[in-house]
C-alpha cells in the first residue's frame, strides 16, 4: 500500500448550504472497523486514515430502506475490490473465500 492520505474539506458559500467532504485514500496507515450494536442501538463502521475519520452508521435497521443503503455500500465497495482485482498494475488480493492461514496439516 501506498502512504495514503486523508483529506476534509468545508465549503460555504454565501446564500448556500455548507457542504463538508472527507476522502480517505487508504494506506499503509488505514483503519477498517465494525462495532457490532448493542442494548437495541445499531453498530457502526468506523474508517480513519491519518487525522481522517468516517463513521457509517443508520439509527436503526429496520426497514427494507435502511438495508437497501448497507446493500448499495456493500456493493460498492465490491465493485471497487474487483476492479482492483483486475487491474494489471496491482497486486493481485486474495480471494476472500480462502483461508487466510493455510493448513500446514493437509497434504501438498
Amino acid at each position: 500500500m501506498s502512504d495514503g492520505y486523508g483529506a476534509a474539506t468545508v465549503i460555504v458559500h454565501p446564500g448556500r448550504e455548507t457542504h463538508v467532504s472527507a476522502s480517505i485514500c487508504a494506506g499503509a496507515n488505514a483503519r477498517v472497523k465494525h462495532f457490532p450494536g448493542s442494548d437495541g442501538k445499531p453498530g457502526f463502521i468506523s474508517i480513519d486514515q491519518d487525522r481522517v475519520g468516517l463513521t457509517i452508521a443508520l439509527p436503526s435497521v429496520r426497514s427494507e430502506s435502511d438495508a437497501d443503503f448497507l446493500r448499495e455500500l456493500a456493493k460498492a465497495v465490491t465493485s471497487l475490490l474487483a476492479e482492483t482485482q483486475e487491474s494489471a498494475t496491482q497486486l493481485p488480493l486474495p480471494d476472500l473465500d480462502e483461508d487466510p492461514v493455510p493448513d500446514k496439516t493437509k497434504a501438498a
